[in-house]
């Protein structure tokens, strides 16, 4: 069956600059058809994910800016239970020189899940990335990523072009090193503002997968 992936977030500024968010997250990944060590049909059983965040970020000078994540994860599949705690870093800096912003972040740092037959680590990951103002409204971006425990690097590139102030039209693609790549290569987005409100909409395909389609509303206030 289809899965579904909802989300919904609150930020607010707290002061000096910095910003404070709160986020929740669920992924339904659907039903699956179990079998036994026979391949025999075992019935079916359903999985799902879902956590909540507490958020920071704000500047601390020289043009360099910093944000972390505090997380409680926890999974269900097949009638088993795990949890987890982990946190996010990351680091930003303007170059004084040129229009280009430079960014280090480290994901899932923490624990695994342990379902009760052994633990499972989370997917810990370091991403170092860049963007440029290479025209008025259209910015260009790369971004490298390393899957520490699995050893596997994923490249991505992608622009982004402001039509009017109001439209946003995006593009990208990925490519997978290290292990199968199940990434579809291109994927693609758009962006609507008005006034304080904005709505976000991405596609991204994945070999053998099917494809990812998410829509975001954004309120300001």
């Amino acid at each position: 069956e289809d899965g579904a992936y909802s989300a919904a977030a609150f930020a607010a500024p707290i002061s000096g600059g910095w910003t404070g968010a709160f986020s929740f997250a669920r992924l339904d990944y659907g039903g699956f058809q179990g079998r036994d060590e026979n391949r025999a049909l075992t019935g079916s059983f359903e999985a799902s994910d879902k956590s909540f965040a507490l958020s920071a970020a704000g500047p601390v000078g020289g043009g360099v800016g910093f944000g972390v994540t505090a997380r409680h994860f926890s999974s269900y599949i097949a009638g088993r239970t795990a949890s987890a705690f982990s946190a996010d870093a990351g680091v930003t800096a303007k170059m004084p020189s040129a229009p280009v912003r430079l960014g280090l972040a480290v994901r899932n740092i923490g624990g695994g899940l342990d379902y009760g037959y052994g633990n499972n680590r989370l997917p810990l990951s370091v991403s170092l990335g860049a963007a440029v103002n290479v025209l008025p409204g259209m910015a260009l971006a790369a971004d490298v990523k390393r899957l520490v425990y699995d050893r596997e690097t994923t490249v991505s590139v992608g622009t982004e072009y402001m039509l009017g102030g109001s439209m946003t039209m995006r593009g990208g693609y990925a490519a997978q090193m290290g292990g199968a790549d199940i990434l579809g290569g291109f994927s693609g987005g758009l962006g609507i503002r008005m006034s304080n409100l904005r709505l976000d909409y991405s596609f991204t395909p994945f070999a053998g997968f099917g494809s990812s389609k998410r829509l975001t509303m954004g309120l300001t206030f």
